[in-house]
């Protein structure tokens, strides 16, 4: 399934909705907890600095893998709009392409402008 939201003054999200995931590192079984993934510690940090009045904790789940994890109220099937925006800003400010975020329903894939950008190989 397929979900574009736009709202107030924040860029369009896109997000991709599948079921659960059954890798090594599923999502909490209880649903209380949102893992964003990260290909760099660097990355994981700024993020984790962005994200004042938030419980959370980094997570290394392999040599070049980690999760941002945060602490929700109870079943998290959908981002808030203060998060979402946070998660925009990081992507952009770290020129990112994308993010993937697990929740107690699957996971969703927020685009980051350097997504958007035209490749280069096409020149």
């Amino acid at each position: 399934m397929s979900a574009t939201r736009e709202r107030s003054g924040i860029r369009r999200a896109h997000a991709r909705v599948s079921e659960p995931t059954t890798g090594k590192h599923p999502p909490s079984t209880d649903g209380s907890t949102i893992r964003i993934e990260s290909r760099s510690r660097w990355d994981a940090v700024a993020l984790a600095h962005d994200l004042g009045g938030y419980h959370w904790h980094l997570v290394q789940t392999g040599l070049n893998e980690w999760h941002v994890c945060l602490r929700s109220d109870g079943q998290t099937r959908e981002l808030s709009e203060d998060l979402v925006r946070r998660l925009q800003r990081w992507l952009d400010e770290r020129n990112l392409p994308a993010a993937r975020v697990q929740l107690s329903g699957g996971h969703c894939v927020l685009v980051g402008r350097a997504e958007e950008r035209p490749s280069a190989h096409g020149l």
